[in-house]
């Protein structure tokens, strides 16, 4: 072979090869979205996306914090459905948008009504949306939600709508729910999905004499069967965070004629329960175990005593929050679940309407075990 042939070969290679990257963009010249919303107005699906600047988002080096805001950008069209709202967002988009970036989906009530299932149908077409996002509904307006800045000038990805595990850790309320648990919770038998519910608070925090509106869960979403069952508020819920092995820590504070006596820090509970039949209905026996920590004693009391307050608190706040859901026709409880997974040949006859009614959980059917590991007191010098 001649040493012309030879070049040549070379040179026709080499070409074949940077041929495949002459489509490849640069991190700069794409829009990545970090969070997506969904509303109904007139019929018409309205999509909201949030987008950041990612080259904002990064620390400065040595690790201090910015000196001016990371604003977020916020994009908003209309379309018969989510697919063509996004199409009508992409005429002025300038650049490309990139979906594998998106860590919340936040849709409002309206849209939760119309449905979930076409919206959910709708992102699973971009094959770089991941089922890791975080879920949320809200009442607010979608720009409001998506424009709230966390603390210091840290970026939105600081926020609860990207990280709300990190606030969960020290306040167990309400589960943060991803994309992913929520499909499956939505085809699951007998199963009540529960979406976190946000609201804006300009209460605790300022900067100056500014009030700063900053992220709060405030309550649930609930579906069962694919059904949209209504909103629960955080108050009516205080009885659901002993049902939960999520839960990692939250407070209960103990009262005795209305007299603050102290406050626990209850930790992962553990609970069983059983699926019972009594006059071919459901009942239930529950069977929880926590281990608490006093954060603060008002009253000198024994531990003996405070155990059994808290045991008697719990149980009456799993009833209380038991019958909010009765009352509204939302098994908060997982009961139903539960009664397909212990008795499916059973549950299986009662699916068309299932019986859940007072008798089927009340106090004596639930057994509360605490035992406090840490009375909270400093050491003295002395000891």
């Amino acid at each position: 072979m001649s040493l012309l042939i030879k070049i040549t070969c070379v040179l026709s290679l080499t070409m074949i090869v940077l041929t495949g990257c002459w489509d490849v963009k640069n991190i700069q010249d794409i829009n990545y979205l970090t969070a997506i919303g969904v509303d109904m107005e007139d019929d018409q699906y309205v999509v909201y996306v949030q987008m950041l600047d990612f080259s904002n988002v990064t620390k400065p080096e040595g690790g201090s914090k910015p000196t001016q805001p990371i604003t977020p950008w916020i994009g908003k069209a209309k379309g018969k459905n989510v697919i063509t709202a996004l199409n009508e967002m992409y005429k002025t988009s300038q650049q490309q948008l990139y979906f594998g970036q998106i860590s919340a989906l936040v849709c409002t009530e309206k849209a939760m009504k119309g449905g979930l299932e076409p919206i959910i149908d709708a992102l699973d077409r971009y094959r770089e949306f991941r089922y890791t996002s975080w879920v949320f509904g809200t009442k607010e307006t979608m720009e409001n939600i998506f424009a709230v800045q966390p603390f210091f000038n840290q970026s939105p990805l600081s926020s609860l709508l990207h990280e709300p595990q990190a606030p969960y850790f020290q306040e167990s309320s309400i589960v943060p729910l991803q994309l992913r648990q929520f499909v499956k919770d939505f085809r699951e038998p007998g199963k009540t999905s529960l979406i976190p519910s946000l609201t804006i608070s300009k209460e605790n925090w300022k900067t100056g004499f500014k009030e700063q509106p900053l992220l709060k869960i405030d309550g649930i979403y609930a579906f069962h069967s694919g059904t949209y069952k209504g909103w629960l508020g955080r108050k009516q819920l205080q009885g659901m965070r002993w049902m939960e092995p999520e839960t990692k820590r939250s407070p209960l504070a103990i009262e005795m004629d209305g007299k603050p006596l102290v406050t626990l820090s209850i930790e992962k509970p553990k609970v069983n329960v059983t699926s019972l039949i009594a006059d071919n209905k459901p009942t239930f026996h529950v069977d929880i175990s926590v281990k608490a920590t006093i954060s603060q004693e008002l009253e000198n009391i024994s531990q003996a005593d405070i155990e059994q307050e808290a045991e008697t608190k719990i149980k009456k706040e799993i009833i209380e929050t038991y019958e909010v859901g009765l009352n509204n026709k939302t098994d908060i409880l997982q009961l139903e679940h539960k009664f397909y997974r212990q008795k499916t040949k059973e549950w299986k006859k009662m699916i068309e309407d299932f019986p859940l009614t007072k008798e089927s959980l009340n106090l004596n059917d639930i057994v509360v075990n605490v035992h406090i590991t840490d009375s909270g007191r400093y050491k003295t010098i002395a000891e």
